[in-house]
């Protein structure tokens, strides 16, 4: 990644940030229950989306109502999977390919999946598989492997 690239990151993010408050409903079902986890700093075991509790418990540092809370999470999980996808296909092809691919993640309903919590473990798995075939080393996969156990912990 150049440095000329990052203010067009920093462009793609505030437009997911934006489009998920646009195409977003107020829905808690289990998203309730990772928030109220985070708000709370319920933890301690890695099952239940232990991770993306600690997202929220985070974001609940900065944004005390719930339904703010909510949506910055939202908001947050989504750019992180647009991202992440610009990422792994950047460690493969150009900037263009690769802001191409991001713009259409952006835009189509994958990046608004639900439940919200499969985005994170969704990046993390995206730009680990990206790395281990762009550097098929012992440390990348190591790495990788780490970075696959904070996935699993995501979600």
């Amino acid at each position: 990644m150049r440095l000329r690239e990052v203010p067009g990151l920093i462009a793609l993010a505030m437009i997911v940030s934006l489009w998920t408050l646009i195409v977003e409903d107020l829905g808690f079902w289990d998203e309730a229950s990772y928030m109220t986890n985070g708000m709370n700093g319920v933890g301690g075991s890695f099952t239940g989306g232990a991770v993306y509790s600690d997202m929220y418990w985070m974001l609940s540092r900065a944004i005390h109502d719930p339904v703010n809370l909510y949506f910055a999470g939202r908001m947050l999980t989504a750019t992180i999977f647009v991202l992440a996808v610009w990422g792994a296909i950047r460690l493969h092809a150009s900037p263009r390919v690769a802001w191409s691919v991001a713009a259409v993640a952006a835009v189509i309903p994958v990046a608004h999946a639900w439940p919200g919590v499969a985005n994170p473990a969704a990046a993390i798995v995206l730009l680990c598989v990206a790395a281990i075939f762009r550097w098929p080393t012992p440390i990348a996969l190591a790495i990788s492997a780490g970075a696959l156990w904070v996935a699993a912990g995501a979600r």
